[in-house]
């Protein structure tokens, strides 16, 4: 590193359970930043919320190197800023920079928390255990849990929150959401470990209350896409539809691993937000929703989901259609 200690710490992190859990390890590691810049999970582009600074140890976590790359020159340019970035999102084009550390690893069983655990020793398993299970990872949160020696019953509580926190960041307006993700990450910090967090019950009690009831909108949701790859779901311009149907779509996948899911939400402004999520199982296994979302002017993510932030009304059959034939194709048997 070329800068020890200049200037303060700064957390920049995406507002959902891997993000949260992400900034938590690293300040058990580096001490309590001086300033946490977070958001919504759609809110990506977080590099833009900056102060201007002169000097600062910036550590940006689980959000995607690629869209934000066209402020990241304008952040490093003062000497005495050094920026060190943790994440499992597709990057992009290789960004190099003397002053820029990267820890980027796109493994389909890994996520940022876990990348920060293992980069400062794997001395906090059952955090990113949390962050994992909150991140559809239920494997990878498993084998966590086993190595710290987490019994069943602790690893159910760390699953059952990782979700509850990571359903939580799902919302495009702030009144979405029951809690700030700026305020879960405090709340977490200041925990001694991560069970002692899932005991906080001003948090997980309403977060599971609500999420029950966000669940029983979802019982008679019907398909627009409909074969044996691909299902498309379009949600209303709801609440507990934002709020939901993402952590629907995740055990929906696990449940169904062999078709690709879409889970299409109508915004104010008359465009669509998507969440995509690739097979588990079949030849489809080997696909990447990342390289669909990609097709799109906004879209991105990771070879298990991705999603596209804003789709055009005039592009949304375009995408239905793609999204049909791009899993169908490819999950074809090779020879």
């Amino acid at each position: 590193m070329v800068l020890a200690d200049s200037g303060p710490l700064i957390f920049v992190f995406n507002g959902d359970a891997d993000g949260i859990i992400s900034q938590t390890i690293l300040g058990k590691v580096l001490g309590l930043p001086d300033l946490r810049i977070t958001g919504l999970k759609r809110e990506v582009h977080l590099l833009r919320k900056l102060p201007p600074l002169d000097s600062g140890r910036i550590h940006v976590m689980d959000i995607s190197l690629r869209q934000n790359l066209p402020e990241l020159p304008a952040v490093l340019k003062p000497e005495k800023i050094q920026v060190t970035w943790y994440d499992h999102h597709e990057p992009g084009e290789p960004f190099v920079h003397p002053r820029l550390e990267l820890h980027i690893n796109e493994a389909s069983g890994t996520c940022s928390a876990v990348i920060v655990n293992q980069v400062f020793g794997k001395k906090h398993s059952l955090w990113a255990t949390m962050a994992a299970f909150g991140d559809n990872l239920p494997s990878t949160a498993k084998a966590l849990a086993a190595e710290a020696g987490a019994n069943v019953d602790e690893t159910s509580v760390l699953r059952h929150c990782g979700i509850l926190l990571n359903y939580n960041a799902y919302g495009e307006r702030p009144g979405d959401v029951l809690f700030a993700p700026a305020y879960l990450a405090q709340k977490a910090a200041a925990c001694n470990s991560a069970l002692d967090f899932c005991h906080e019950e001003g948090i997980f009690g309403p977060l599971n209350e609500q999420i029950e009831k966000d669940s029983m909108h979802f019982d008679g949701i019907h398909p627009l896409v409909d074969s044996d790859s691909a299902r498309a779901f379009l949600v209303p311009d709801e609440p507990w539809a934002r709020r939901y149907a993402a952590t629907w779509a995740n055990s929906r996948i696990l449940s169904h691993p062999k078709a690709a899911l879409a889970m299409i939400h109508p915004r104010a402004e008359g465009t669509f937000m998507v969440s995509i999520r690739a097979p588990r199982l079949s030849q489809g296994a080997g696909l990447s929703a990342a390289d669909l979302a990609m097709e799109f002017s906004s879209g991105g993510g990771r070879r298990l989901a991705a999603g596209i932030n804003v789709l055009p009304e005039a592009d949304f059959t375009r995408f239905l259609n793609r999204f049909t034939s791009f899993f169908k194709e490819r999950s074809k048997p090779q020879c």
